[in-house]
């Protein structure tokens, strides 16, 4: 109760930014489904259609691994046929006491911006119940952005961080979708810090399952209110709450009884609340079957024009899906599964095969067969950035036998200066990040033969623990150190390049940031070089992303940070520090075998052992 009392003190003081998320909409008349229930139900569709079932225990699992953006992204790139048109099915319940209660707790404290995480319309349908004409509704700039005439001078914003859904037009959230909890645009971003900026925020029906917002919470915010439905938060939270018990306050709701009688007190006073409960109750409740019902109507279509096609395009959804989750048994199953039929080259998923097939080969070095399946995405359906996957692939060839193969070497990078110059924002982009790794590659095999190559080569030998191989390793590293630092300044410039290229999501950016950690470059480089001036936002996504794989419970990610941070304090002089971020990442890697190899490389230097 008494945390009830300080939030009533920072609304009275205009220090509070509401912050909601999907449980707003739960409760009926809205009745929209749990993110769980949505995964389940497309689950179920994909794997029935693709003929893959999947028993109650693993299908939890992976609901329980899958963010349900990633899994919309999957269907997405698998049947490139307007799949997001099938969320306003999702949508046909009414504003609930909890949309009225949120636009009565602005109006009364004059809080004049609400951020949702939510597509859906209800907050500024509860608004129009109760403010009459439409009229009261204006055009923003910004299509994520309503905004709500309050008086002759006053207007409240309901910014819709994740993409909004206007009267059925799905056009904004099409460039969110496959990137909602990965990393917010720059425009959005600038707008909610605008906001929460060094206040205080209350998160209502907001569990902490996505990337993009809570890093810049949890930055920024002076102080975090939780509101807790039946200790339904995710574990983050409560570790936060228990780690910094003044910043995170939580309202436990312990009895369910909802946000806006939890929190009445709030807004006791209102005349008219009474009314607008009197409202609500009388409006129809939704059932979940019928919504589900009319979502499969018009979900199924959408994944193929008959039963073949549809059977491919939920085989490659799930295939999609397992290789970004890690389920590699079941990957392979499903792969397996699509190669046995004669594949229907016609349609759309046979381009995606191609592409996940390439990035499977690729990270279990089958080389030569991920640069066929590249040419065979790329010939399927040519594109400036399917060109690219080929280079990839090509590069990656390229770095087994980078003497022989210099010409191939020569060809992809004329290839990416091609592509940068034609100007496509994504392909651009990519370009970029391709060119850095060419650079880095060089600087680190090429001329720098202290690095694993010399490792690698006495791992097995009582030499390479040896005075005589410290001082040979530490003199190779001076005398390659000029030229080694020509390739790395490159490779640094073309990752800023790709990583701040300003007019593309940070969705993207962020993963290229995964790609650049996973090689331990972001930190390794400017860290190397003395670069304290490199743009924050390449440290920012970094720090973010070891919160990010804390929340997914990936092994590998949170190695990867690990391992930068720690490559960073070896080079900048901090043992002890790099001692302790090495062994962690050295502990948590599991089949990666190039992350693991490196991060005991550098353990070696510093006199200790991974184990």
């Amino acid at each position: 109760m008494e945390f009830k009392e300080i939030l009533l003190s920072d609304l009275r003081n205009g220090n509070l930014a509401i912050l909601t998320g999907a449980g707003i909409s739960v409760s009926q008349p809205a009745g929209f489904p749990l993110a769980y229930n949505i995964s389940k139900k497309i689950l179920n569709i994909l794997t029935s259609s693709a003929g893959f079932p999947l028993g109650e225990c693993v299908l939890n699992e992976i609901i329980k691994r899958t963010q349900m953006e990633r899994l919309w992204e999957s269907v997405d790139r698998a049947s490139n046929n307007g799949i997001l048109g099938t969320i306003p099915m999702l949508e046909k319940g009414k504003p609930n006491l909890d949309h009225h209660f949120v636009l009565k707790l602005s109006q009364k404290f004059n809080i004049n911006t609400i951020f949702t995480l939510n597509f859906d319309n209800y907050l500024e349908e509860a608004f129009l119940q109760c403010n009459g004409a439409i009229s009261n509704l204006t055009e923003t700039s910004q299509p994520y952005i309503s905004r709500l005439k309050k008086n002759s001078d006053s207007y409240l914003e309901i910014v819709h961080l994740h993409g909004r859904n206007d009267s059925g037009d799905i056009s904004s959230l099409a460039t969110t979708i496959s990137t909602t909890g990965v990393a917010l645009e720059k425009e959005k971003e600038d707008i909610l810090l605008s906001s929460i900026k060094d206040k205080s925020i209350i998160c209502l029906g907001y569990s902490n399952g996505d990337y993009d917002t809570f890093p810049l919470i949890d930055r920024f915010c002076e102080k975090v209110y939780w509101y807790d439905y039946k200790h339904g938060l995710s574990q983050n939270v409560y570790e936060l709450v228990r780690e910094y018990p003044e910043k995170y306050l939580l309202l436990n709701d312990e009895k369910g009884i909802g946000i806006s009688k939890f929190l009445e007190n709030c807004i006791n006073d209102d005349a008219d609340w009474q009314a607008i409960k009197d409202l609500v109750s009388s409006q129809k409740d939704i059932k979940e079957a019928d919504l589900f019902c009319h979502f499969e109507l018009a979900f199924l279509p959408l994944l193929g024009s008959n039963e073949g096609h549809r059977r491919l395009t939920s085989q490659v959804a799930l295939e999609t899906l397992f290789h970004d989750i890690g389920f590699s048994d079941m990957e392979d199953t499903i792969r397996k599964k699509i190669n046995s039929k004669p594949t229907q080259k016609k349609y759309y998923a046979y381009y995606t095969h191609n592409v996940v097939q390439s990035e499977y080969a690729k990270k279990n070095k089958k080389v030569f067969r991920s640069v066929l399946h590249s040419l065979r995405a790329y010939i399927h359906t040519p594109s400036d950035y399917a060109l690219l996957d080929v280079v990839g692939s090509l590069i990656v060839l390229w770095k087994i036998f980078p003497i022989p193969l210099w010409i191939i070497k020569k060809l992809c990078e004329l290839t990416i200066s091609l592509v940068i110059r034609r100007g496509e924002a994504q392909s651009v982009q990519k370009g970029f990040f391709l060119l850095g790794d060419i650079n880095h590659f060089i600087a680190e095999t090429c001329f720098c033969p202290s690095t694993d190559a010399i490792y690698r080569g006495f791992k097995h030998l009582v030499f390479r623990n040896s005075k005589t191989f410290h001082l040979l390793d530490r003199l190779c590293f001076l005398l390659t150190k000029p030229l080694r630092n020509i390739f790395l300044k490159s490779a640094l410039k073309e990752y800023s390049n790709a990583v701040l290229f300003p007019y593309v999501n940070s969705g993207v950016k962020v993963n290229i940031a995964y790609n650049l950690l996973a090689a331990l470059r972001v930190r390794e480089v400017s860290a190397a070089l003395g670069h304290s001036d490199v743009d924050d936002r390449i440290e920012k996504v970094s720090e973010d992303a070891l919160i990010f794989y804390i929340q997914q419970k990936e092994n590998d990610g949170q190695a990867n940070c690990y391992a930068s941070s720690g490559i960073k304090n070896y080079y900048s002089g901090n043992s002890e520090d790099a001692k302790i971020k090495l062994k962690k990442a050295y502990g948590l890697y599991s089949k990666h075998s190039s992350g693991k190899s490196k991060s005991e490389s550098f353990l070696f230097r510093l006199g200790v052992n991974g184990d």
